[in-house]
C-alpha cells in the first residue's frame, strides 16, 4: 500500500468516525433541549401565575418526556465504535448520573439547582466539542459556562428564563448546526 493510501484510509475513518458521532449527537441535543426549553419555560409561566412551589415539580417532566423520545428518535445506523464515542458516552453516562443525584438532593438541600445543572451541561457539550473537533459546540458550551455565572447573580424565579436561553444556546442550536453539517458531509 502506497502512504497516500495510507493516508486517504486514515482520513475516510476520522470523517465516517466524526460524522457517526455527530449523527448520534444532535438528537439527543435537540431533544433534550427543547424538552428543557418546553418545561422551564412552563415552570417559569406557572410560578409567576399561581405562585405555587409545587410547579417545580415538573422539571421531572424532563427525563419522563426525553428518554422516551430519545429512543424512538434515536438513528437506526449503529455508531462506530471508537475510543472516541465510547470515551464520550461514558463522559453523558456519568454527567446524567451527576445531573440525577443533584436534582435528587435539591429536595433535601436548599441550593442553587439550576447554576451545577448549567455547569455540569456546559462542561459535557464542551467536552463533547472538543474531543470531535466541533469548534461551534465548544465556543456555545463557553456561552453556557458564562450564562451559568449568570446564574449565580440573579435570583429566585427569574433564574429559569436565562436558564432556558442557555440551554438554546448551548444545545438546541448547536444540535441544529450538526443536523445542516451532516447534510453537507
Amino acid at each position: 500500500m502506497r502512504p497516500e493510501e495510507s493516508i486517504d484510509i486514515i482520513s475516510r475513518m476520522v470523517s465516517d468516525t466524526r460524522r457517526s458521532v455527530l449523527r448520534h449527537a444532535y438528537i439527543p441535543f435537540l431533544i433534550w433541549g427543547g424538552v428543557t426549553v418546553f418545561v422551564s419555560l412552563l415552570i417559569y409561566a406557572l410560578l409567576v401565575i399561581t405562585g405555587n412551589p409545587y410547579s417545580n415539580l415538573c422539571w421531572y417532566f424532563i427525563p419522563i418526556v426525553g428518554f422516551p423520545m430519545t429512543m424512538v428518535y434515536r438513528p437506526r445506523t449503529k455508531l462506530i465504535r471508537t475510543g472516541i464515542a465510547t470515551s464520550l458516552r461514558s463522559i453523558w453516562y456519568m454527567l446524567t448520573v451527576l445531573l440525577v443525584c443533584f436534582s435528587l438532593a435539591s429536595f433535601f438541600i436548599s441550593f442553587n439547582i439550576l447554576f451545577f445543572i448549567l455547569l455540569l451541561l456546559s462542561i459535557g457539550s464542551y467536552v463533547s466539542g472538543a474531543v470531535i473537533s466541533y469548534p461551534f459546540l465548544t465556543y456555545s458550551s463557553v456561552a453556557g459556562f458564562i450564562f451559568s455565572v449568570g446564574l449565580l447573580v440573579i435570583s429566585g424565579v427569574n433564574q429559569i428564563p436565562v436558564f432556558a436561553a442557555a440551554i438554546v444556546v448551548m444545545m438546541i442550536m448547536p444540535g441544529l448546526k450538526m443536523k445542516q453539517d451532516l447534510r453537507n458531509l
